[in-house]
């Protein structure tokens, strides 16, 4: 129950930056850039939740180098429909910047976080094999 409901957060989450991205709303320079590192940060999160809830998480590594490359394509082509889809908006490379800022970020911290659980993971088996030699 809990992948199908990591899923339908996934969708719901995906269907409301693609509105947000359409509609013709005006903020300010500097918030817009913030919008877009929350924006791809929190659907980076929801991709690598909904990532770990379907699959091992010894592959988790390998779907975070699929995430950056894949997320900075999505990330500019959200970029350039904005410029043929919304008349106020348009095609910002400081706006991808922000987006590909967002996911690298949340990308990094997973993958520091995983790679310390590993590594106490082994430290603890180390240990273990060597106390039971004792």
């Amino acid at each position: 129950m809990k992948k199908f409901i990591r899923l339908i957060w996934f969708i719901l989450f995906l269907f409301g930056m693609v509105m947000f991205y359409i509609t013709p709303v005006a903020v300010p320079n500097y918030v817009d850039k913030i919008y877009h590192f929350i924006g791809f940060a929190v659907l980076t999160i929801l991709s690598i939740s909904l990532f770990a809830a379907f699959f091992d998480k010894k592959w988790l590594n390998s779907f975070l180098v699929f995430l950056l490359i894949f997320g900075g394509a999505i990330a500019g082509i959200a970029e350039l429909a904005q410029k043929h889809f919304s008349a106020i908006r348009s095609c910002d490379y400081e706006d991808w910047i922000a987006n590909l800022c967002g996911i690298v970020f949340v990308t990094l911290f997973v993958y520091l976080v995983n790679s310390r659980q590993e590594s106490n993971l082994e430290l603890f088996e180390e240990k273990f094999d060597v106390e039971s030699f004792s």
